[in-house]
Parts: C-alpha cells; structure tokens; sequence
C-alpha cells in the first residue's frame, strides 16, 4: 500500500506485487530484510514531497513555515539528525518488537513534527502523551495536515498509530547529539549540500548515550 501511494497511484497493487515477486526470484531470495532506517528513509521522503507540495493557506497555523528532513540544508539536517538519533535509541528497547515498523516511522515523525511546529512540546510529550488520546483531538488543524499526509503518501490512519505515539512518547527526553560522522574527512574539501548531500547522510553516528538511557529505563 505505501508503495502504490508513493509511486501516486502510477501502479496498482497486484502490479507492485508481481514485480516485487520477480525480483526476489531472480535474486534467489538473498534479500535483507527491511529496517527501520530503510522506513525512514523512504517516509521522511515521502513527508518533504508532500509538505512541498502543501498550499500556503494550509500552513496558516505555522505560519507557513515548511519542516524537511532530507533538504539539502543544514535545518533539515539538524532535523534528520533528531529523528535518526530518537530510531537508535528505539532500537535498543526490546518493546519495539511489538511494534509495526513502519508506523513507529510515521508516529515518530508524528511527535517530531508538532515539536518542530510548537503544536506541543517535548515535556508535554513525555509527561502526558503515554497514557492518553488527547493528542488525536487537542490539535485539529495539526492532525488533520497530518492526517492528509498519511491518506495520501503513506495509506493508514493517525487513529492506527495512537499505541505507538503513546510508547515514543517515553524517548523524548533523550540528550541529542550533534557531532558530524567520521567520514567527514571523505567529503573534505566539498560542498556537502551540492552534489555530495545523500551520500554523506548514509552515514551514521553513534549515539554515545543511547544505552544509558534505556538501561534508566529499564530501572524506573
């Protein structure tokens, strides 16, 4: 489904299917499974099409300030950096298990976003979305900007994603990070943001304090 609604609805879904068949046959089935940083990078894709696509008038909340992750700009970096950091971390909790990857993807960009956009903040994520539905009704122009985004790119509702926006919701109050990865020297000498930019973000660092965290976690 996600992938019909990426390609605009260029093919249907038993077509996608079919190929997908294909391919793995030819492959012989020697395939890697799918990962949560396969998810956000097609996701975070799919958000910066459609944020640019999105009308001024439908940013009249925000004032129409438009968040990308994937831009070749140092705030979209900033950005990716953020959600990647939170993916890491997510990763250690042996609770993510239960989860659908691909919605904690999308429930993750979710809460990034309202944050970005000053719909709430990271302490009210933290302190009041892990128990309650309140954020599906509190923030109607939001949710619904939202909602169009999830019908139109990805295929499933803000009300699947509320058991997985209320586990995220306990990863908010990691310390970010921002040191570049050590392949920085590879791109010494470039412009990371003309020409070089995808490839420097196959690049990942570290997150030095992410197994901190959960081991606090794991204690409360």
């Amino acid at each position: 489904m996600e992938f019909r609604k990426a390609c605009d609805d260029g093919y249907s879904l038993i077509e996608i299917q079919n190929m997908e068949v294909s391919i793995m046959q030819n492959l012989k089935w020697l395939l890697y499974p799918i990962t949560l940083q396969t998810w956000t990078d097609i996701f975070l894709t799919q958000w910066d099409l459609y944020i640019e696509s999105c009308d001024q008038n439908d940013l009249g909340f925000v004032e129409g300030e438009r968040i990308y992750f994937r831009k070749s700009d140092e705030q979209s970096y900033v950005h990716y950096r953020d959600f990647t950091q939170i993916i890491d971390v997510v990763m250690l909790d042996y609770e993510t298990l239960q989860y659908k990857q691909r919605v904690m993807v999308a429930s993750l960009l979710f809460l990034l976003l309202g944050d970005y956009y000053k719909i709430f903040t990271k302490k009210e994520i933290v302190q009041e979305f892990g128990n309650t539905s309140k954020v599906l009704f509190n923030f109607p122009q939001y949710t619904f900007l939202f909602s169009e985004f999830l019908e139109n790119y990805l295929g499933f509702t803000l009300y699947e994603m509320l058991p997985t926006i209320q586990y995220l919701s306990q990863f908010f109050d990691v310390e970010f990070l921002y040191e570049l990865p050590t392949a920085e020297h590879l791109f010494e000498g470039n412009n990371l943001f003309e020409g070089y930019y995808e490839e420097f973000l196959s690049y990942h660092v570290h997150h030095q304090k992410a197994l901190e965290f959960i081991k606090k976690k794991l204690h409360k």
